[in-house]
């Protein structure tokens, strides 16, 4: 009898089969669990807390990997405003569609990138300092080599303030 008969292959590709599916399965259970999604909240608020050098609130983060989408909900950033004032910057939400397969050509290809409601108070006082934070410094390391492209760029219903005059933001942008 051989050891690599038909049956025997048959039963070892079911396996290997089975053994895939099975961590396609749990790697999709565990990307959906809460768990993974307060992690990547966590990670959002990280990275843009490390790259403005602002303090940063972020009450919830979703994404749709069928229709590639990210969603962040509620953005606070407080610059170097006193404690307890309107933050530097409030946004309703930012809406993310970013076509996944760029990611292995090193690129971040977005096809929409929707700011909603973003709420911007600018501060300047008479000797010319601002509530804008200071970005921590940035080492040759920490630079990524990903290009950035933006197919639709759209602020809806924004305002600014700067010095409580108050501006209207609204915009859409092709091809950045």
């Amino acid at each position: 009898m051989k050891f690599l008969s038909k049956k025997t292959l048959l039963i070892i590709s079911g396996f290997i089969v089975l053994v895939v599916l099975a961590a396609v399965v749990g790697a999709l259970v565990y990307v959906t669990s809460p768990e993974f999604k307060e992690n990547a909240r966590q990670y959002a608020i990280r990275e843009i807390e490390n790259r403005t050098g602002a303090h940063v609130t972020l009450t919830r983060l979703s994404w749709n990997l069928w229709s590639q989408r990210i969603q962040l909900l509620d953005l606070t950033l407080h610059g170097m405003e006193p404690p307890g004032s309107v933050p530097l910057a409030h946004i309703e939400s930012v809406e993310v569609g970013l076509n996944l397969r760029s990611l292995f050509k090193h690129r971040f290809d977005l096809f929409e990138l929707t700011v909603t409601r973003p709420e911007i108070h600018l501060t300047l006082d008479e000797k010319g300092n601002t509530n804008l934070p200071n970005p921590p410094a940035q080492n040759e390391n920490g630079i990524s080599d990903f290009q950035l492209s933006i197919e639709n760029f759209k602020v809806a219903q924004g305002q600014a303030f700067i010095n409580e005059r108050r501006l209207d933001v609204d915009f859409v942008l092709k091809n950045v």
